[in-house]
């Protein structure tokens, strides 16, 4: 049976078919037999989390879902009810993060930008299995980022800087296999960059500025299509195999850290080091490569 989502977002109508079937008989003919509402269980948890780190906006009466502004719905066409896809909305939150996000089992989208939360990243966040962004940027959220993260096999983009998050960025950020963006800046997270990030085929930006990370730069977490932006950390090595134009790497943006050594003659001609050489120039004061 083909199963049709109708995602509401404002006044707007998609219809997303997945599961096609190739009889025309499956399309939706003739009206519903009665107008859908919204799942329970997904409208209690909603004004449960509205009620723990609300209140966001003037406009939100709990009683009226057309004025939930930042929710999307999608109407389930098989079971004629509207589930919960998406909350994203940089508002006035307060508190920690409630786990009645956990009831939002259709949720793809979870935005909880702009206000003061604080508290944890809580483990749960890797059963919310359906994510595909999740941004928790601009709050004050503390401790480690948990290793359960690495469960999100879906997340394209994850933004979590912003915080007073601290601890090592977790190898399992490398099993998010779906991930294009990742932007954790402005922490105090420290440690070396985990090498597990060079199996993120999909990656298109990694932004880690800001923060304390310290030690080797791992270059087998380089591609071609992207620079990953490291400025203002305390890494103290980059490998000079960078700099080759043998290989097609861009090589990282590490300005403001704390590089030691000599540059090699042997690179001083390369193209790729004329071209970014200024992606390693103006290191913290007393670091920096001796000749250059």
């Amino acid at each position: 049976m083909k199963r049709i989502y109708v995602v509401i977002t404002s006044i707007c109508l998609i219809f997303i078919f997945t599961n096609c079937s190739s009889k025309e008989d499956d399309l939706i003919i003739n009206p519903l037999p009665s107008l859908p509402v919204l799942n329970k269980t997904d409208s209690i948890a909603m004004v449960n989390i509205y009620n723990k780190i609300g209140p966001w906006g003037n406009e939100w009466d709990l009683s009226n879902i057309q004025t939930w502004g930042g929710v999307t719905i999608a109407l389930d066409i098989s079971k004629n009810e509207y589930r919960i896809i998406e909350f994203n909305y940089n508002g006035s939150f307060k508190g920690e993060i409630p786990n009645d996000f956990l009831q939002l089992k259709e949720l793809r989208v979870l935005g909880l930008g702009g206000g003061s939360l604080y508290g944890t990243i809580p483990a749960w966040i890797g059963d919310l299995d359906k994510l595909e962004y999740l941004y928790i940027a601009y709050n004050e959220i503390s401790g480690s980022i948990p290793s359960s993260i690495g469960k999100l096999k879906n997340l394209r983009a994850l933004s979590l800087g912003e915080n007073n998050l601290s601890g090592f960025l977790p190898e399992e950020l490398g099993d998010l296999e779906s991930l294009e963006s990742l932007n954790i800046m402005d922490t105090n997270i420290e440690g070396t960059i985990p090498s597990s990030l060079k199996n993120l085929t999909k990656i298109e930006r990694i932004i880690l500025e800001n923060n304390k990370l310290s030690g080797e730069f791992p270059i087998e977490i380089l591609n071609s299509k992207f620079v990953i932006m490291c400025k203002n950390n305390y890494i103290t090595k980059l490998d000079f195999n960078v700099w080759s134009d043998k290989n097609n790497l861009f090589p990282p943006d590490l300005q403001r850290n704390r590089l030691l050594g000599t540059i090699p003659d042997s690179i001083k001609t390369n193209k790729k080091w004329e071209t970014y050489k200024f992606f390693v120039g103006n290191q913290q004061d007393g670091y920096g490569y001796q000749n250059f």
